[in-house]
């Protein structure tokens, strides 16, 4: 009788903890799911448009108040997740010392952090119209990074540079649009015609 009265006892004892145990398996596995749900709900959230304009504008001016820089976009879509941005039809102005302008048109551009660094890609012209100062000079490319507020760019991709009477191609190109001094990073090949 004592034999199995202590048997009842040490089973209840083992029933208890086996049940105490699963209770707290339960708990961890339900925390680690809840968990696991929060931070996919906030992926998703983040992954979410939280701001949509048409014909959107930023604009940058330098320390004398001068306008040093301008983009736009026929729409532009803002996400939470990293700050990013993206552009469809972005159009760039940048200006030289002189106040003279240089345009950039994309199909589509994107940033991250802010409007410090814009990619600019599909159809990428920058075009510096002729002017008594200037020549006209259009540089074509597929991808061009640009910085509004140092108003310089660059890319990797192979670029086209087009004057009256000359066609230049290179392979790179580094481009201070404040100072108008631009590097052909390598391959560069050059075709001129004499103007008549």
């Amino acid at each position: 009788m004592r034999a199995i009265k202590h048997f009842l006892q040490h089973n209840a004892l083992l029933s208890t903890c086996v049940f105490f145990i699963a209770l707290i398996s339960f708990s961890i596995i339900f925390m680690l799911h809840q968990s696991d749900h929060s931070t996919q709900t906030l992926a998703v959230t983040q992954q979410k448009i939280d701001a949509y304009m048409n014909n959107a504008t930023y604009t940058n001016y330098n320390k004398q108040g001068q306008l040093s820089a301008h983009i736009s976009a026929l729409h532009t879509r803002h996400y939470p997740k990293n700050n990013a941005a993206y552009y469809d039809h972005p159009r760039v102005l940048m200006y030289t010392k002189k106040h003279l302008p240089w345009y950039i048109t994309a199909d589509h551009g994107r940033s991250h952090h802010g409007d410090d660094h814009v990619l600019l890609y599909g159809h990428v012209i920058v075009t510096q119209p002729q002017t008594s100062q200037t020549i006209l000079t259009t540089i074509s490319t597929d991808k061009l990074y640009v910085r509004p507020e140092l108003q310089t760019a660059h890319t990797s991709d192979p670029v086209t540079i087009t004057r009256p009477g000359s066609t230049t191609s290179a392979i790179g190109l580094t481009a201070n649009f404040k100072t108008g001094i631009f590097k052909l990073l390598s391959k560069a090949k050059g075709h001129y015609e004499q103007q008549p």
